[in-house]
């Protein structure tokens, strides 16, 4: 493994003008922490011990209030541990997800390992900390990751903190560090100092009145959030006086400059692992990050944290720290965008991500997903030996009504407690080299796992259609990606890349497939419900058969007004898809069926072994008619 290099945390000899005078530090080791104190009074205290998911600092006391600025075990979002540095989503050849993010409750999925903590310095008004660490999958005993970390902490005045970190990382192995925003040196703010947000009430409302600001003057989650700046500073009323916390990021940092994942509910972090793709590792590879953490009272402009930042650049190990970490090229970032799919390590955990109010709820014995957005149920993900294939069910319109139908899975109108393999939402076909998927034969969850993106949460599934004899047939990673949207207009992004696993496989010209919904009785185009595709026709007379970038099914609800689904067709799949639909309320878009729906030639498609196809369409659950929910705006919106 490559020597890493211990890179000097010197006090700097220039800094910006304060009032005041420089504080005393001092720093004693405790059972399962260094405590650290400025004037006699605890400043903050590296917490090492093996009941935490990783080492972090608790508490960050401001310098006026004696109160902590930063936030440990406090809701939304316990996990969030002050101020840290830890990692989700790194993938090495035995370890498909090594999360040492989240929840921290479960420690077998990643931990930190404090291995070496200790106080190497103490004088000049500063102290110096080191530790080694270990980022270690227990279930798997994986060794993925090793840092050193030093950390250099000095009071330059009575309203100033300023603690200096750099952070060695090797990879022990070979690692793909998937696109994540659970990522990377972060900052929990206390309730009293976040901005709040009130779209989306309750307990996200109630918190402070708090402000984000980053070097180019950007507020707010708003305006910070996925933008590249090189400071951002969170403060805001404490105990009646303005105290707060800046992270400052260095320019020789890999990556830089890093975007910032910030939160109006309390959180902060330059990552450069949330926006711009994956990120692969070399094993003995050695990054080195550093950053500033000034903790001041006043704002961003009385504690001068620009100053701050041009100190920090103005420090003599920057040369040295640039030199031997290179920010990526040009073909390493090209390289950093492609998508590594799960492989055969089978991860399950509960995802209670930060994805703008998108919430994830795994119950692993029950083998479901429950989809919570904005604090309300949306759908539920069915998975498991006890189905037959996987499924979307409830589908829960605005108001919690559900806009699919409930049977076979709970009790619904006898009348049309019919085709008992509809079920709810679902992807599945009737001909895959003979086999019937649609009626007969399972589709089996192999690998699930989930996360966050850019305003949406996912589950990702490696699902084996699987014949009578037990060969995998089909090797397909379904992604289901749920946007953060208002009840009135919720999205479901479906993306499944179908793979042949052992010889060549032919989707038949059947009628039965792809994706499809059989929608709420009392909507059915029979009763009340309309169908409608892109072109205005209406009708199963009309609509079915024919190839539309949309269709529409929706109608009115007693007690709710008009509810519906529409499906959209991706203009970039491989051949428009045709639509299989019926009154009594079926609705599916198929590619292979141009014969059997679609009157024309045979559309069999084959994939040899080893190739695949990838198939993209979103699920747009609204209220209000085809008109009044603007599905063909919608429709624009995904298309681009």
């Amino acid at each position: 493994m490559k020597a890493m290099a211990v890179l000097s945390t010197a006090l700097l000899l220039v800094a910006p003008s304060y009032a005041g005078e420089a504080q005393e530090v001092n720093a004693r080791m405790e059972d399962d922490r260094i405590v650290v104190e400025v004037d006699g009074e605890q400043f903050t205290a590296y917490l090492f011990g093996e009941e935490h998911k990783y080492p972090f600092f608790y508490p960050v006391v401001g310098p006026a209030s004696g109160k902590s600025v930063t936030a440990w075990d406090q809701d939304p979002y316990p996990h969030h541990s002050s101020l840290y540095l830890s990692l989700d989503r790194v993938r090495s050849e035995n370890v498909d997800h090594g999360n040492y993010w989240q929840p921290r409750h479960r420690l077998e999925t990643g931990q930190v390992f404090s291995r070496n903590p200790r106080i190497v310095e103490q004088e000049d008004g500063r102290v110096v900390l080191q530790d080694e660490t270990e980022w270690i999958v227990p279930a798997t005993e994986s060794h993925q990751l090793s840092d050193r970390r030093t950390v250099t902490i000095w009071a330059p005045s009575p309203t100033v903190r300023v603690m200096d970190f750099t952070f060695e990382l090797t990879a022990m192995k070979d690692l793909l560090v998937r696109q994540t925003g659970h990522s990377f040196f972060s900052a929990r703010m206390r309730p009293e100092i976040a901005v709040g947000c009130e779209r989306r009430g309750g307990k996200w409302a109630e918190m402070g009145t708090g402000t984000i600001v980053d070097s180019e003057g950007n507020r707010d989650e708003a305006g910070t959030r996925a933008q590249a700046a090189d400071w951002c500073a969170y403060y805001g009323e404490l105990e009646g006086v303005t105290e707060g916390l800046a992270i400052i990021q260095h320019s020789g940092n890999p990556m830089y400059p890093a975007k910032w994942f910030n939160r109006n509910y309390g959180f902060m972090s330059p990552t450069p692992f949330a926006f711009d793709g994956n990120v692969p590792i070399e094993a003995d590879e050695t990054l080195t990050f550093r950053y500033r953490v000034v903790v001041f009272t006043g704002d961003h402009e009385t504690a001068d944290i620009a100053g701050w930042r041009e100190d920090f650049e103005d420090n003599p190990e920057s040369d040295a720290a640039q030199a031997a970490n290179a920010p990526y090229n040009d073909e390493s970032q090209a390289a950093q965008t492609e998508l590594h799919l799960p492989g055969r390590h089978f991860v399950t955990y509960l995802a209670a991500d930060e994805t703008a109010g998108v919430e994830l709820k795994h119950d692993e014995e029950e083998s479901h997903i429950e989809v919570h957005v904005r604090g309300e149920h949306f759908t539920t993900y069915h998975y498991g030996e006890d189905v037959r294939t996987p499924f979307l069910w409830p589908v829960l319109a605005e108001g919690g009504v559900g806009v699919t139908r409930n049977h076979p899975m709970g009790e619904d109108d006898p009348a049309s407690a019919d085709h008992p393999h509809h079920r709810s939402l679902y992807l599945v076909y009737g001909d895959v080299n003979g086999y019937d998927f649609w009626h007969r034969h399972p589709i089996k969850t192999a690998d699930l796992e989930t996360g966050e993106g850019d305003g949406y949460a996912w589950i990702r599934a490696r699902n084996h259609w699987t014949t009578p004899e037990g060969e995998v047939l089909v090797d397909e990673i379904q992604e289901l990606r749920f946007h953060d949207t208002p009840a009135s207009g919720r999205l479901i992004d479906f993306i499944s890349t179908l793979r042949a696993p052992h010889g060549d496989m032919v989707f038949g010209d059947d009628k039965e497939g792809l994706l499809a919904f059989r929608i709420r009785p009392e909507i059915e185009g029979r009763r009340a419900g309309v169908l409608t595709n892109a072109r205005g026709e209406q009708g199963e007379r009309n609509v079915y058969g024919t190839p539309a970038p949309w269709m529409d099914y929706s109608g009115p609800i007693d007690g709710y007004g008009h509810r519906g689904i529409a499906v959209f067709d991706h203009p970039d799949n491989f051949r428009e898809g045709y639509w299989h639909v019926r009154d009594y309320g079926l609705a599916a878009i198929n590619p292979f069926g141009r014969r059997q729906v679609g009157g024309l030639e045979d559309g069999s498609y084959t994939l040899a072994e080893g190739e695949s196809l990838t198939l993209r369409y979103r699920v747009y659950v609204h209220s209000g008619d085809v008109e009044e929910a603007d599905v063909a705006g919608q429709y624009a919106q995904f298309a681009e």
